[in-house]
């Protein structure tokens, strides 16, 4: 007999072999260490090992020993959990002879304080006989336990407790001794099934309906997919399973068409999925469930939710008023009025309605489907407007055309009329103290009097005439903007709603302006109050790209008048586009502020060309709107460094020749300064220089055609240097001197 000890732990592969197979791709597996081992010895017969240090001693060694082992390991957390397998997986570590191996693994009974090897554990069931191992020993302690661990689990068992013996025959037989790791191990592939599905609904907010006909919806109200979606929220027990919904739906009038689908779901185990279109192409009511799948097991399956596909419009509403009836001016400005809003349809839920100026739509739901609604309006206009109102059935759809209801506001407020203080324009001719006619009129018949007042002052009354007419004088108080308010009154006493009038009374000094606004001279500005006391005047200048000038104010004269001179007028000055002025009293109230439009004259040079050959030199004219300019200034766009001076003549203008070094089309700028070294905006023009050779001539017209004939035709050159022209005719070159003038006649 030769004794064999492991000097290591020897590792091992081991597979298992699920049953059934799974598909799932995260199937839990837990490695169950014991939760105590012991053992029994018929070497001391009367006692029980429990937690030892060492090795676990399986059958007869020296010294009369004789051991059984147990093990005992938990198996709550597997509680409602299907077992896909199970394996008892250790080593040995010494083994008296390899040839000779049967080792048992038994189901027992717990081993206890009150255990030994007289009281040994009753054994329950022989799960497994281990024999040799070819090429290894001391062997592996590796078995398949799926059965026992499954039986354990159903049988609600907290815990097992496993044995390894030899069998009785051999157990005093040395050569069958063997010693085993103490740290053996169950590793257990486990699954629990998916919760049954929540939350499931028409995506994005049609509830689980668990009746027929269910809810109504058309999916082109649905969502922006415009397709029936179904939505679900999977759970499941065990951390880490990938979990797939799986959709059922059919149509109620044929259970046989039942459909499935399957979606994944995400991170969060929601679910969004797109069943078959084609099973919704007609109206009708549908049925449908989901379950949770986790690749090994299903949940049950959810109670059926219902859902009614409708696409059929329903029928337009129909509006009526007895206060604002059709076709006629009816209520009044503050008028309460009542409209009556019915439809043919009985599947009618709400109706949505806007009046005239309104964007928005306003939902009303009637007491019952199909049933009316009142809503009220309190107009706070008069004339013309419209109620616009659509149906809207319980799937959401709504007529191809709304209901646009018509109507008239009668105009019950008193008019308005002025001619110096117009709501509509400014007259100058009013102001502060000055005082216009207003003219009051209704359309009201028994009109006996009107009411009025002006901004927060005291009322007045004053009677109508035969005509419902009334006239009052007001000279305003304050600049500024005014509010006329009026009411009438009838025999009765009853008042109809005010009308605002709202007029400008202008306070705005009156601005003139004395001759142009030039760059390089200055501009007289007449200033005239419309306002009483003025003793100053503040203006300032905006501009069109920057910010405005600073204010300046100057007094006025004893007349109440004022001027000044904006001086002098730089190329800065052509970025003001407005003139700003107020005035001010002696008490200190500023008055409305004037905006005049200013347009500065840049001054910029304009430039005339004569002359178009680098052979020739060429005239530039230059003339400017600036008076008493003193030199231009000019330059070339291809050489803006190189800057040529010219002095202006007494008359303002200049000519100078200049001639070009190249060909093409050339931009001429030009600017010019007066003696106070004001510059003018800059001028250009384009310039078009050439070498090609002129032709001339008094005989051959180049329009109207004329007929063919001797005649002669001038050439003329404009390249430098030329000495021949080369011309052709009828496929005939001929060559010519350039003359001493640069030109050739032939004929």
């Amino acid at each position: 007999m030769c004794a064999v000890t492991a000097t290591a732990l020897l590792s091992t592969a081991l597979t298992i072999t699920a049953a059934p197979a799974s598909a799932d791709d995260h199937v839990p597996t837990t490695t169950v260490t014991r939760a105590q081992w012991g053992y029994v010895d018929r070497a001391t017969p009367t006692r029980a090992h429990l937690d030892p240090r060492g090795d676990a001693p399986v059958g007869a060694r020296d010294g009369g020993h004789v051991g059984r082992s147990y093990f005992r390991f938990d198996l709550t957390a597997f509680d409602g959990a299907t077992i896909l397998s199970a394996a008892l997986s250790g080593t040995e570590t010494n083994a008296a002879d390899c040839a000779h191996r049967a080792v048992q693994v038994w189901r027992t009974d717990a081993l206890t304080s009150r255990s030994s090897w007289l009281n040994a554990p009753r054994e329950r069931e022989l799960l497994a006989t281990l024999g040799p191992v070819e090429g290894r020993c001391p062997a592996p302690v590796d078995t398949d336990l799926t059965a026992a661990v499954a039986a354990a689990v159903q049988r609600g068992d907290d815990t097992v407790t496993l044995s390894l013996r030899v069998p009785r025959e051999h157990e005093f037989d040395r050569s069958h001794g063997r010693a085993v790791a103490n740290d053996l191990k169950l590793v257990v592939t486990h699954n629990r099934p998916p919760a049954t599905p929540t939350g499931h609904q028409v995506w994005p907010d049609r509830g689980c309906a668990a009746t027929a006909p269910g809810t109504y919806l058309n999916p082109v109200h649905l969502n922006d997919a415009q397709r029936v979606l179904f939505m679900a929220t999977l759970s499941d027990p065990d951390p880490g399973d990938v979990l797939t919904a799986e959709f059922a739906h059919w149509p109620v009038a044929d259970p046989a068409a039942r459909e499935t689908h399957q979606s994944p779901a995400d991170a969060n185990g929601k679910v969004v999925a797109q069943p078959n279109e084609w099973l919704f192409r007609e109206d009708g009511t549908h049925a449908w469930t989901v379950r949770a799948l986790d690749g090994t097991a299903a949940s049950p399956e959810t109670a059926p939710c219902y859902f009614t596909i409708d696409r059929t419009q329903p029928a337009p509403a129909t509006v009526s008023s007895q206060v604002y009836p059709r076709g006629t001016a009816g209520g009044g400005y503050g008028v309460p009025g009542d409209f009556t809003i019915t439809t043919a349809s009985d599947d009618v839920v709400a109706y949505e309605y806007r009046l005239k100026g309104n964007g928005e739509w306003t939902t009303v739901t009637p007491a019952a489907p199909g049933g009316p609604v009142t809503i009220s309006h309190t107009p706070e206009y008069t004339g013309y407007s419209f109620l616009e109102v659509r149906t809207v059935d319980r799937a959401g759809n709504r007529p191809q055309y709304n209901e646009a209801y018509s109507f008239t506001v009668f105009e019950n407020r008193p008019f308005v009329w002025s001619d110096l203080y117009s709501d509509l324009y400014v007259n100058p001719g009013g102001g502060v103290g000055v005082p216009g006619r207003f003219d009051f009129s209704s359309n009201l018949t028994d009109v006996v009097s009107y009411t009025y007042r002006v901004d927060d002052g005291p009322e007045t009354t004053v009677a109508a005439d035969a005509q419902r007419k009334a006239s009052v004088t007001y000279a305003p108080t304050h600049g500024g903007y005014n509010v006329l308010k009026v009411r009438s009154t009838s025999a009765a006493g009853t008042s109809s709603p005010e009308r605002e009038h709202r007029f400008l009374v202008d306070t705005a000094p009156v601005v003139t302006q004395e001759g142009r606004t030039v760059v390089g001279s200055s501009a007289d500005f007449a200033l005239r109050p419309r306002q009483a006391g003025v003793v100053s005047y503040t203006y300032w200048f905006s501009r069109w790209n920057g910010p405005d000038t600073d204010p300046v104010t100057v007094p006025a004269a004893a007349d109440g008048t004022g001027r000044f001179t904006w001086a002098p007028l730089t190329t800065d000055a052509n970025s003001v586009n407005a003139l700003r002025v107020r005035s001010t009293d002696a008490a200190g109230a500023v008055s409305e502020t004037r905006h005049v439009s200013v347009h500065v004259d840049g001054a910029a040079p304009e430039i005339r060309i004569d002359g178009d050959s680098p052979a020739r030199p060429a005239t530039f004219t230059f003339t400017t709107r600036m008076v008493a300019p003193v030199e231009y200034e000019y330059w070339f766009d291809h050489a803006p460094s190189v800057r040529h001076t010219a002095p202006a003549d007494p008359d303002g203008t200049t000519t100078v020749q200049h001639t070009s070094d190249r060909t093409g089309t050339l931009t001429l700028r030009a600017r010019v300064r007066n003696a106070a070294g004001t510059w003018s905006a800059d001028g250009g023009a384009n310039w078009w220089v050439h070498d090609h050779p002129g032709v001339t001539s008094p005989d051959f017209r180049t329009w109207p055609d004329s007929a063919w004939r001797e005649g002669s035709l001038t050439f003329t050159s404009n390249q430098l240097g030329a000495t021949e022209f080369r011309y052709t005719v009828d496929g005939v070159t001929t060559a010519v001197p350039v003359g001493p003038d640069g030109t050739a006649t032939i004929r």
